[in-house]
Order: C-alpha cells, then structure tokens, then sequence
C-alpha cells in the first residue's frame, strides 16, 4: 500500500499536484519561518541559559517531524485514511498551517512588514464603512446561531435518548455529549470572537463563507449516521417504510421506531404548522416529525447529505438486490401452488425491484468503475434472475404454456451469460477471488458447457495467475525445511496453487468431486478430488462424510466403513453417524 500512488489514482494529476504542493508548502514555510526566528536569539522565550533559540522553533521542529514521519510512514501504507492515524496527520498538518500563519515575530520585525496607512479617506466613507461593518457583523452572527443550534440539534438527533435511560449506555451517553458540547462551545465562542473583532470585509465574508461550507461538511458525519443505520434497517429486513414493514418495526427499541416513523406530536415545536423554509433550515424538525423510514429512505437521506458517498449508492443496490431475491422466492412458491396471477404480480415486482438494483449499481459505477466487488454482484443478480426464470419453465411446462415455457428459457440463458460477462469483468480486477470461480463453473454447467465448467474448477485450483513472473515476491520466502506447504508465499513458484495457499481452500476439490460424481459422471476422478480435500483438511468432518457417502453410492463398503469411523473419531455425537450406527448396530463394537 502506498498512499501517495493512492492519491494519484484516485485524484489524478491535478489531484496529485494539490498533495505535492501541500506537502512542499507546508514543509518550505516552516523552514523559512524557523529560519527567522532562530535568527532573533533576543526575543523573549526561555532563559538564555538553557537555550538559545525561542520556544516556538521547537514547536515547530517537532510537529514538523511528525508531519514528514507519518508522510514518509505512507509509502508503505494508507494510514491517513483511517481515523485513528488520519485524525492526528491531519491536525499536525493545521498545526503547521497555522504556525506559519500566525508566527510570533519580533515586534520590530512585525512592524516592517505592516502596510502603510491609507490617508486622506473622506468622513463620509468611514462612516459608510463602520456602518456596513455593524450591519454585517449582525448576518453574520445571526447565521453563526443558525449553524451552531443547526448542528447542536442534528447531533441531538444522531445520538438519540435512549442512552439516557440503558445503564449500560450511559457512560457512552455522556462522555460523548460532553466531548461534542465542548468541541462545539469552543467552535462557537472563535467564530463569535472572529466575527466581533473583525474590521474589513473580506474577513466577514470569508467568516460567512466557511459557515456555508461548514454545514455539508457536517453533513458528511450525519450521513455516515444514517448510513449505518440504514444498514441496520437493511438486515432487518426493513427495505423501506410501507404498512407491512410498520408491523415489524412496532417490536423494535424507541430509538429504531423513531429513526423509522418519528416522534409524532409530542412536543409544542411538532405540533406547529409545518414550513418548508424552517424545515429546510433544521431537517431534524422533519426527521422527528415523521422520521426518516427504512434503508432506502436512509441511503436516500445519506446521497442528499454526501452526494459523493460511493457506498452507499452500492448499498442500495443490494438492498435492491436482496429485495427481489424475496420477491422471486414468493413467485416460485405462487406459481407452484398454481396461483399464476399472484405469481406474475410477484414476478413482475422482483424484474422491477432488479432492475434497481442495476441502476443503483449503474450510479455506483459512475463515481468508481470498478468498486469492490460491484461486478461480481452485478453477475450474481443475473444469475438469480436466470435460476429463477430456469424454475419457472417445468412450471410453465405443467400448465401448458410452452410458448411462455420456451421464453423464459431464452431469458434464463440471456442472464447467464450476462452473469458471465460481469464474473470474468470481475476476474480482470482480482484473479484469485474463490468464489468467483466456483459461480463461473456453475453458469457453465447451467449452459451445459462441461468442459469449461471443469476448467474453472482446476485453474482456481492451479492459481495460474498466481504464477505468473510479476508476482515474485523477492525471488520467493518459502524455507522448505522450517517452513510447512501453506506458509508458500512465492507466488510464482510452479508449487503454488490456492488449494495449499494460507488460508486453504480445499473447498474446491469438494466442489469439483461433486462435479465428476453428479455432473460428468467420473467415479475416478471424483475419488481422488475428494481424497485429495480429505488429506489437506482431515479434521474436517463433512470432507470425510462425503468420502463414506461416495465409497457407499459405489458399493464399497469397507472403504465408506472406514471414513465413517474417521467421522466418529472426529465427533462422536454427529448427527449422521448417529444414524449409520443405528442403521449397523453390529459397528457400536
């Protein structure tokens, strides 16, 4: 990881040029201001005879060496974007910032560098310009009260009250209002004092400017709230507020039914008349009137708040994506008690609810091509959409409909291979990602294409991307003699393969067993695909059951008897063993 390629990739060069220029700038005006200092050893500082230079150069010179650490640090790493290393490379570069700034020169010095006075400027223009000052300074103190009880209201509102009343909260509940409250008091009390002894225009308007901004950076902390807790909402289940979903969310905490329906009428200031100027003011009065609603309202609510928030645009979509999923599962069961009405209205809901799933994804790609693993959830929903139009045609077929019949297999084989088109999309941008395979494998049985299907299996096996020359690590660290077969970390040693990688995935010769025994009918090669799992994982139970289970399908007794033992030694109190011994009870011996 290196965070400065990061920030060229992301940001591009003028994105990049910015990064170079902070870190120039910073680091050049901090050597030129301790350059002067140091050369006034007369100013007041500590006492001569401990040192000779003034405090600050100190200052500087240590926040200075922390700034360049942590930049140096970040050639190995991405610290900087997470909170507990970001927040204090940030605040060493403000500090910087403002040391340079605001520089404590020696008084002579300062006054050399002050502008001459203007002279000869008419009464009536400074009577103008005192004037106007007062009428300013009021806006913008009266804006400041608007951010500040703005905020103070919307955090009220993140941190909830039930803190209040759980034991087990409490401590949170506090300590955290107390932190803000403090934050927030001090932010207040500069703002106000900058404001008060502000004497020339461009410092009201930058004042008012930075409180303008102040209120979408804000804004980003009371998305990621809601994001979560549309996350929260979206594993309950709960994809938006609708009377179905009401049912459910009566059961849940008072903090969760307010996030999804609101206070009500509780207070004086909801019962007032609505308006859309003093909600759009403070949003909270219109989150604690009705709420915010489910997970879509909330990943809404987070997109108006943080348009760029790339997650959840993502997150959408798989709520979307689960969503339908539901939708198609209450189809199948519809249409196969014969309720074809009810099935298509459920059909119809889960190819609607799809597609927004696709279009959510559509938005994600447009802010990152190739985020996470987008594209393979973009193949997995199609291959839903396939599996279940596949369903529906035997269905089709019993109530002879075979013109519906034949187009929902022609559907079933469009998603597939779509679905194959975004998993290999997805194998370009990581190429040893397992799971990705073993759906690649399953699209192609689906399509009857055996032979690539039983190549997916192998090449995931076989890390053949792993292999290649650029993936040499220092001409390899594996130590035969200390070190085991999974501690092989040289990529592209012809020894490597994932089934024997940290951490193993042995999953995929039971895969590919199943394969050879149900699917290409080869009883040889199922054998050793299952044997060679079992020697990679012994201790792991079901490997060896499906060894027993295959050894008894081809009538080799002693051989099943064998593993079933294994099973027994490994767990005695398995359900299945259970059963095989009460099935032969002359093997309790």
């Amino acid at each position: 990881e290196n965070e400065h390629l990061e920030v060229w990739m992301d940001e591009g060069l003028v994105g990049m040029g910015l990064w170079i220029w902070l870190i120039v700038g910073t680091s050049v005006g901090i050597y030129k201001v301790m350059g002067q200092l140091a050369s006034h050893k007369t100013r007041a500082g500590p006492e001569k005879g401990v040192s000779q230079y003034p405090e600050e150069v100190y200052y500087m010179l240590g926040f200075l060496s922390g700034f360049l650490g942590m930049l140096i640090h970040n050639f190995t790493d991405v610290s900087m974007r997470f909170v507990s290393s970001g927040a204090p490379f940030w605040f060493l570069a403000g500090l910087n910032t403002s040391l340079i700034l605001y520089s404590p020169l020696p008084a002579k010095h300062v006054e050399t560098m002050l502008p001459p006075e203007k002279k000869n400027r008419s009464q009536g223009w400074d009577k103008f310009r005192t004037n106007g000052l007062r009428i300013l300074k009021l806006v913008v103190l009266f804006f400041i009260a608007i951010v500040a009880i703005r905020i103070l209201r919307e955090f009220d509102w993140c941190q909830m009250r039930d803190g209040m009343a759980n034991p087990n909260e409490q401590p949170h509940f506090f300590i955290t209002w107390a932190v803000f409250l403090v934050t927030w008091g001090c932010c207040v009390w500069w703002f106000i004092q900058i404001a008060f002894g502000a004497n020339k225009f461009k410092t009201l308007v930058a004042l008012g400017l930075s409180l303008y901004l102040l209120v979408p950076f804000w804004g980003f902390f009371v998305g990621d709230a809601n994001h979560n807790r549309a996350i929260f909402f979206s594993k309950q289940g709960i994809w938006n507020k609708s009377p179905e979903n009401d049912a459910k969310v009566a059961g849940f905490p008072l903090e969760y039914k307010q996030m999804y329906s609101g206070e009500g009428s509780a207070s004086l200031e909801d019962k007032m008349e609505e308006s859309p100027w003093l909600d759009k003011l403070f949003p909270d009065r219109k989150w604690r009137r009705s709420g915010i609603g489910g997970a879509l309202e909330h990943y809404d609510a987070v997109n108006q708040l943080r348009p760029d928030f790339i997650m959840a645009y993502y997150f959408r979509g798989n709520v979307y994506n689960d969503w339908g999923s539901q939708m198609a599962a209450k189809s199948n069961e519809a249409f196969q008690k014969g309720d074809t009405a009810q099935g298509e209205i459920y059909r119809k809901k889960a190819d609607e609810l799809w597609n927004k799933s696709m279009a959510a994804y559509d938005q994600t790609k447009a802010l990152g091509p190739n985020y996470v693993q987008m594209h393979h959830q973009v193949g997995m929903i199609h291959h839903k959409w396939a599996d279940y139009f596949n369903n529906l045609v035997p269905l089709a077929e019993r109530y002879g409909k075979k013109e519906l019949a034949a187009e929902y297999r022609k559907n079933s084989k469009d998603h597939l291979l779509e679905a194959l088109k975004n998993y290999q999309l997805y194998q370009k941008i990581d190429p040893v990602f397992d799971q990705n395979f073993y759906r690649q494998a399953q699209a192609y049985i689906q399509l009857g294409d055996l032979d690539k299907a039983e190549q997916m299996y192998l090449d995931y096996i076989e890390g053949k991307e792993c292999k290649k020359p650029y993936h040499q690590i220092f001409g390899g660290l594996y130590i035969e003699r200390s070190s085991t077969p999974t501690d092989r970390y040289d990529l592209a040693s012809p020894q490597h393969a994932h089934d024997t990688s940290k951490p193993t995935h042995p999953e995929a010769w039971v895969m590919l067993g199943d394969f050879y025994q149900f699917i290409k009918h080869s009883p040889e090669k199922a054998e050793a695909a299952y044997k060679r799992a079992a020697e990679l994982r012994p201790q792991e139970i079901d490997f060896a059951k499906r060894l027993a289970a295959f050894y008894a399908r081809s009538g080799k007794g002693q051989a099943s008897l064998f593993y079933w033992k294994k099973v027994y030694d490994i767990n005695p109190k398995d359900p299945d063993v259970q059963r095989f011994l009460a099935a032969n009870p002359q093997l309790r011996k």
